[in-house]
């Protein structure tokens, strides 16, 4: 049995129009990651090599998630319209968040 990991972003991360095209389905097609739509949003698979299927035309932004999640060891990404945006609403360019400096608290958890 796999425990896999993933990558939580609201649908706020992605622009009106890569929503829209993922919504109608317009996406899916053999060169595109596995997408599972659900009640909220999307599954999206991340593909062990990103760089095997040409979307960041059609969805840039999409593309730089699947590109962080892909960084960050995540096997998918849930696009969620209830996940937290941590971030700017807008569309993104994601980037890894610096290190958090060690408290004392969390080095007991550790």
């Amino acid at each position: 049995m796999s425990v896999l990991k993933y990558l939580d972003l609201s649908t706020a991360h992605l622009p009106e129009a890569e929503r829209t095209a993922l919504q109608a389905g317009d996406l899916l097609d053999n060169d595109w990651p596995r997408v599972i739509t659900h009640e909220y949003g999307w599954w999206v698979n991340v593909p062990s090599d990103p760089d095997a299927y040409e979307f960041s035309d059609q969805a840039p932004a999409l593309a730089r998630i699947i590109d962080h999640a892909h960084a960050q060891d995540c096997e998918w990404v849930n696009i969620d319209r209830d996940a937290r945006a941590r971030r700017s609403p807008s569309p993104i360019v994601l980037t890894p968040e610096p290190p958090r400096a060690q408290t004392a608290r969390s080095a007991r958890r550790a």
